[in-house]
């Protein structure tokens, strides 16, 4: 509803507002002139709606939604400049000008204004305090050679897929053909090193007839001869139902579920599957800040999300 709302101002205010203001300001057209821009508004509402939604747009930056509004102020101009043109009267599009040339000038400036000869010490600024440690024995351990990496994760994707037809599913289906394997993490859980994979729909039909992955995919990162295994349990015996993957559709993307759910106006960066020591699942996605113009990312906080469950934890 949040992305439909919004749409609907944007479109309506950049298209039919600018229209009736050139047509007061031009003291020509009529029904005709409202009725057709509110026609094409309703068209760029819904079309704006549905990209708006489907690509789960965050609201942020300093020009929000600036494309959206940008294109909306071009149709008002054109909408304008043919009323205005039969009648050699240019004052329609006086409006939908002004707007036009804020929408190109601000963005411009802030461009400008990022540049790196221009930000240098603003960038430099932005990594903080940094402390010189000269007695690196203080801060570093040596590797505990129990827990070392001996598993690449080209080597834990091979075993990963010979573990991807172990899933028991419902209706006794073929898990290869529904699911596919995602990125892997390096993870340390319950004491030891494993590659964790998720398991993402392999579209919008697949995930049509089961709205949810049965479990991952886990792979020792420290002995080369333990198979993979298909978890679909935690350690407590529960079975592991994943709902919520940006690979999901419709109100399960998790991307969107976030964005309606409260954090429409956060940037969202590094989308990371994840395990505790229990082998329940969990997102952890990091939360951005943009410190200089369109650029200059900064990490604010970091959220944990089980994605089996609609329940959100926070932590900045």
């Amino acid at each position: 509803m949040s992305y439909l709302l919004i749409a609907l101002i944007i479109s309506f205010l950049s298209i039919l507002g600018l229209v009736g203001l050139g047509i007061l300001v031009g003291k020509e057209g009529g029904k005709g002139t409202v009725i057709l821009s509110g026609f094409i508004a309703a068209v760029w509402w819904l079309l704006s709606h549905w990209i708006m939604w489907g690509n789960a747009v965050g609201i942020y930056g300093p020009t929000p939604l600036f494309i959206w509004i940008f294109f909306g102020v071009v149709i008002a101009f054109v909408i304008s400049l043919i009323k205005g043109w039969g009648m050699d009267n240019f004052k329609p599009v006086i409006p939908s000008s002004i707007i036009g040339i804020i929408c190109f000038i601000v963005p411009l400036f802030i461009c400008i204004s990022q540049l790196e000869m221009c930000t240098a010490s603003k960038r430099a600024s932005l990594i903080g305090n940094v402390n010189q440690i000269k007695d690196l024995n203080k801060v570093i351990e040596p590797a505990d050679p129990v827990h070392i990496c001996l598993v690449s994760d080209d080597m834990a994707l091979v075993s990963a897929q010979r573990a991807l037809s172990e899933f028991r599913l419902k209706d006794n289906a073929v898990p290869g053909s529904r699911y596919q394997i995602g990125t892997a993490t390096l993870q340390f859980v319950d004491g030891s090193l494993w590659w964790i994979f998720p398991m993402e729909f392999q579209g919008w039909l697949k995930w049509r007839l089961d709205k949810q992955v049965p479990g991952y995919l886990r792979v020792s990162a420290e002995d080369p001869f333990l198979p993979a295994q298909a978890v679909q349990e935690d350690k407590e015996g529960k079975e592991v139902h994943i709902r919520y993957l940006n690979s999901a559709c419709w109100e399960f993307k998790a991307k969107r579920y976030l964005r309606e759910n409260g954090y429409m106006t956060s940037i969202l960066n590094d989308w990371t599957f994840e395990v505790d020591d229990s082998w329940k699942p969990y997102y952890t996605v990091s939360v951005l800040k943009r410190m200089i113009g369109y650029g200059g990312y900064v990490t604010i906080g970091l959220w944990f999300w089980t994605c089996s469950q609609e329940f959100i934890l926070t932590m900045t």
